[in-house]
This record gives C-alpha cells, structure tokens and sequence, in this order.
C-alpha cells in the first residue's frame, strides 16, 4: 500500500528559496516527488500575512489520514503546531517527524521554553548532528532523537580552479554582524598587517549587511556584496574555488550544521571556525580546516597566518575537503531520512 506523507515547511515553492530552511525545504519537497507515496503539502511561507495557509493546514491536518507527516520549520512554529496537535488530535503525534531548523531547539527545551514532554510522542526528532543531540539529552528524557547531517543539491562533475595568485585569499560568507565574528576577521587582519606589512593576502565578505559595520580602508578586507549560492551554483562555487581557505569565526547563538561549510568543502576549501555548536564536528581540526576559540582575532590571526606560511598543509586540507563534501550531499542524506521516516 502506498503511503500518505504530508510536508509542512516554508517551501517558497514558486520562487527562489530565501534563506538556508527554504533551501532545504525545497530539496525535501522534490525527493518526497520520487518516492513512491501519495503526497501533499502546506507552504508556510509567508503565513502570517495568508490566512488561507493556516486554514489549509487545519483541513489538511485534522480531517485527512497520514501514514507519515514532515515538519520543518523554526523551533518556535514547530513547537505551537506540536502543542495544537497534542491538544486536539494526538493520535497524529506518532506519525510526525521534525526535522530540527538551526541549533536553538536544545537551548529553548534546557530554558523550558518548549516543554520536552511534548515531543516525547513524536515518531523522529531529527537533528543534524551528535552534538545537537548530545545537547538534547542532556536536558530532556527524550527517546526519539535521531541524527541526520545538512545536505546539499550539486553537482560532482563541477572543475574548479584553484588561486593560482600569489595573494593569499581568504572569503567568509554569512550575515554581517558581530556574532557572525565580522568584527573578528577586521581585527585579526589588522593584527596581521601591523605584524608584516609585506603580508600578501586579501579578506572578501559575502552577504546580507545586518549591521552597520565598516571595513578600514587601509586594511585588505572588502565587502563584496551578495553570493547567491543556492540560485547560482555553478558560477558561486567556481568563484569560491579562487579563494584559499573560509572565515566562519561565528558565536551566533542560532547556529546549528551551517550550510557555508558544506559550500566550502564543495569549492575544495578548508575552514577556520570557531569552536562553536557544531563546528567541531563537521570541521575536522588540522584535516580540513583549523578550529579556533570565539572572540578571540589573536587565535584567528594566528591560524590565517599558518595557512599562509603552509601552502602544502592547505593544498592536503583542500583535497579533504573535496572528498568529505559528498558526505552531504542531498542524494546520500535523504536515504537516511527515508530509512527513519517510511
């Protein structure tokens, strides 16, 4: 018998995904197409503005029969649904999976801000790594918490060229802002410059500006706009694959498995990040990248200037990072979802 599954996420369906959940969401949404299941879908995008959304979703819900439901969505969304759902049909809580957005959900169940009890009757509780779990366990009872790594859509025929200048080029791609570690990377280039003025490199940042941060214009470190990775794959990796080696020296409080890293191993980039929720685990230290410690641009200038002294530690780096990239990728991923979800 074919089983029913229905997707409930911000999807964004006839558009460009905006943002790392509707990326995601739409990649699940086009392998649950494949799979041999009568399927259906809420689009949670922008539902605050429809009501219409919401209204499907209580039909679709509560007066249908589902052998499986996907949530994704962010931990609060996730957490009022659970609640709904608990209240008035409990019966579906045994046939939900929630995938985990971000790294949050195990602070907000340690601060009780959503009560572990409530997810206890869930089929999966799906995070994306060993520690988030670990985090989990540590201050909930639950039974049900399963790991399945972030993913990605690319492809594995893409050739990229390497820096072939002698300018060492570091890029970091993220939200502008003081928890990103923006502020780290300035300081750090600054460090290094005062240190050896002769110092070749250059520092380029991608993404949205969030706060209004200025980048010194004696010091090599430039703002480059936005890299639209999900929308343009092959022309943003190949541009990645110029530079040498990612920034990600982050302490934002909602990170969880960034996908940025996963854009890096693909590019053939090591990482130098800090050790900060699941860093540790997807950045192997001194294999393909260097893990460093938060707030501090001394350790983060230390650790660019051994990639710039050790062009044959970051050429074996790079090679790692090639070959731990297809770990995450969507086709390899999704058939541990399936074997947890079916």
């Amino acid at each position: 018998m074919v089983p029913s599954v229905l997707f409930i996420g911000a999807i964004n369906l006839s558009n460009s995904p905006k943002g790392g959940e509707e990326y995601k969401n739409q990649l699940i949404f086009r392998k649950i197409n494949f799979v041999d299941t009568k399927q259906s879908y809420v689009d949670t995008h922008a539902w605050k503005s429809n009501p219409v959304v919401l209204l499907n979703l209580m039909c679709k819900l509560f007066f249908m029969k589902w052998d499986c439901i996907l949530l994704s969505t962010s931990s609060v969304s996730a957490y009022r649904l659970i609640c709904l759902i608990k209240f008035l049909k409990p019966s579906l809580l045994s046939k939900l999976n929630y995938l985990v957005v971000g790294g949050y959900f195990s602070e907000g169940i340690r601060k009780r801000e959503f009560k572990w009890e409530n997810y206890k009757a869930l089929k999966n509780i799906i995070v994306q790594g060993d520690i988030l779990k670990q985090q989990l366990l540590r201050c909930s009872e639950l039974k049900n918490v399963k790991v399945v790594p972030n993913f990605k859509q690319f492809n594995n025929s893409f050739i990229y060229s390497a820096n072939n200048t002698n300018k060492f080029k570091f890029v970091f791609i993220g939200r502008i802002s003081k928890t990103k570690g923006v502020l780290e990377i300035i300081e750090a280039s600054q460090t290094l410059k005062f240190s050896n003025p002769l110092l070749d490199f250059q520092i380029d940042l991608y993404g949205p500006r969030e706060e209004d941060i200025n980048f010194p214009e004696n010091l090599p470190v430039a703002y480059k706009g936005y890299l639209d990775i999900m929308n343009n794959q092959k022309e943003s990796y190949e541009r990645l694959s110029e530079y040498s080696c990612m920034l990600f020296p982050t302490y934002w409080k909602g990170e969880g498995f960034p996908g940025v890293i996963i854009d890096a191993f693909i590019a053939g980039l090591p990482v130098i990040a800090t050790d900060w929720n699941m860093n540790k685990e997807v950045i192997e230290d001194g294999e393909t990248g260097i893990i460093i410690p938060i707030k501090d641009a001394k350790v983060l200038a230390w650790a660019m200037l051994k990639m710039m002294e050790n062009p044959e530690m970051v050429s074996t780096m790079s090679q790692n990072s090639l070959d731990k990239a297809t770990d995450y990728h969507i086709d390899v991923v999704w058939s541990k979802i399936e074997k947890l979800i079916f």
